[in-house]
């Protein structure tokens, strides 16, 4: 890993004193210092992700580029890496990162959705989450996906989204939607518990902005 290091410290046009000393900063900030001498080929996801940001920051860049930087590992890892990342926005380092995880996007300062090739909206993720158009209420439901693809045909159902047993309904205020649910659930056979008010996420501005632009492709 040291030599990994090294050589990208060189490629940065770093060298002698400077380089030791950048990469033994790097490798303390990042939690790499006890795996100095395991072979980079060898460490876990998590790890080599955090190998990538050391090496991304030898020459203390201003921004620091991120593909999908959690893509493929687990949640601890996960969360630990943002620490750090949060750690180097500390130290005034520009974060860019993409990312196809809406829990992920909830941490950033600024947002920019991007579908198909297409800038859909951009701003901060509560001045996003407050575009939601209607209301979104929670309910449970059984079969999940059945509920999902016959309440999506109910007028007034703006968008659907899907957490483990729980469907996200956004819903245009007014009307008689929940009723419409209700007897839907009914007539298929649905299991579904009684609606509650939900908080609108990410996911669902995501769902809301995709029907918006298929509606206009």
């Amino acid at each position: 890993m040291h030599e990994n290091l090294e050589f990208y410290g060189r490629v940065y046009g770093l060298e002698g004193k400077v380089l030791a000393d950048r990469i033994g900063e790097v490798m303390g900030w990042t939690g790499l210092t006890d795996r100095s001498d395991q072979m980079a080929g060898n460490l876990s996801g998590g790890w080599k992700q955090r190998l990538a940001i050391a090496n991304g920051i030898l020459h203390k860049p201003k921004i620091l580029f991120l593909d999908e930087p959690t893509a493929g590992i687990d949640p601890l890892s996960r969360r630990a890496l943002w620490e750090l990342l949060y750690e180097l926005a500390d130290q005034g380092i520009a974060l860019f990162v993409t990312t196809h995880y809406m829990e992920e996007a909830e941490r950033c300062n600024n947002l920019v959705i991007i579908s198909r090739g297409k800038l859909l909206r951009s701003g901060k993720p509560a001045d996003l989450k407050s575009q939601v158009h209607g209301k979104v209420i929670e309910v449970e439901c059984f079969p999940l996906m059945k509920a999902s693809k016959a309440f999506e045909k109910i007028p007034g159902v703006l968008g659907i989204t899907a957490y483990g047993t729980t469907l996200h309904l956004n819903v245009a205020e007014g009307g008689d939607v929940i009723a419409r649910l209700q007897e839907t659930a009914r007539r298929e056979g649905i299991r579904m518990s009684a609606p509650k008010p939900a908080s609108p996420s990410l996911e669902d501005v995501f769902t809301m902005i995709e029907v918006e632009n298929h509606a206009t492709d």
